[in-house]
């Protein structure tokens, strides 16, 4: 059986909008949602410095794997927010949201303004007293490939998780906006368990991965890569425990196990583009979670020198 292949444009554009879904960052995930969004009707402005954002303002083509559709999309950008934020999305790098915080003026943003973090971080109070709001940590479950102008969902993985429960007084906009054609959205209550179950099996695979410079195929089928893998699936474990969050290894495994073979971690991407201040972030929240636990993590810090070793070369 042949499929033909349908490409979707985004539905009529609002000519004159009275607000906007903005969004913090120039990454693949700040343009899949953005493109998702105005797909659904809505009006996304992704922002940014004017050096950053001239690298993405071009049309792009969104694939997914599991499906024969494609869309096409060129971001609408900008320096400032000028239009009534509807939502405000950060996505950026953790090297550059400070930078990038200084395009938002906290007046421009309303109680009715929800806050979503996707960014990592070992601290956020800086953002929530920059912007005087409170930060909804969110969580993007899937993997993402940036191909010059095409941004490709790779793998089965296509979930959002977004730590706000019904009684969040901008829940029904949230749940509005992240529709079930843009991706799979679930709501958890508890931030702790939204935390580590992400971090645990982008953690174990980043830190495997940019160590040894393999893929994940290599990584699961090398004996002595599984070996490290168990090992540091065992620590982070031990870290979640002290936190009240308990998870199982064969559920970690099992989403490692998931990831396609072809995908390239953030953490891997910042060692080949010599991104040091990335690399510390991921360090600094591995070590300051093991060290406020007070869990020994042999594995883990072994694989860090590993990774750091290989900025001297």
């Amino acid at each position: 059986m042949f499929f033909n292949k349908t490409e979707t444009e985004d539905k009529t554009p609002i000519s004159h909008p009275d607000e906007a879904v903005y969004i913090l960052g120039t990454n693949a995930l700040a343009i899949y949602l953005a493109a998702k969004f105005s797909e659904n009707g809505e009006y996304p402005i992704i922002l940014g410095s004017t050096r950053e954002l001239e690298n993405i303002q071009h049309e792009f083509t969104i694939k997914d794997e599991r499906f024969i559709n494609r869309q096409k999309y060129t971001p609408r950008t900008a320096c400032s927010i000028s239009l009534k934020a509807k939502a405000l999305i950060i996505t950026a790098e953790s090297s550059r949201i400070k930078s990038q915080l200084i395009t938002i003026l906290p007046n421009k943003l309303s109680e009715e303004t929800p806050i979503l973090l996707f960014t990592i971080l070992k601290d956020t109070s800086f953002i929530s007293e920059c912007l005087k709001q409170p930060l909804i940590k969110s969580y993007y479950h899937g993997c993402l490939d940036e191909d010059k102008n095409n941004i490709s969902i790779i793998g089965r993985q296509n979930n959002i998780y977004i730590n706000c429960t019904a009684e969040n007084k901008n829940f029904s906009k949230i749940n509005a906006l992240f529709r079930e054609n843009l991706a799979k959205t679930i709501f958890i209550p508890n931030e702790t368990d939204a935390f580590w179950n992400y971090l645990a099996p982008h953690a174990t695979i980043s830190l495997l991965s940019a160590a040894h410079g393999k893929n994940i195929y290599y990584l699961t089928k090398d004996e002595t890569s599984r070996q490290e893998m168990d090992s540091v699936i065992n620590e982070i474990q031990k870290i979640a425990q002290k936190h009240k969050t308990n998870l199982e290894h064969t559920d970690i495994l099992k989403t490692i196990y998931n990831i396609p073979s072809s995908y390239v971690s953030p953490l891997q991407n910042a060692l080949n583009s010599g991104d040091i201040k990335e690399i510390d972030n991921f360090s600094d929240i591995l070590s300051n979670l093991a060290t406020k636990s007070k869990i020994s993590t042999p594995t883990i810090n072994h694989l860090l020198n590993l990774i750091y070793n290989k900025t001297l070369v």
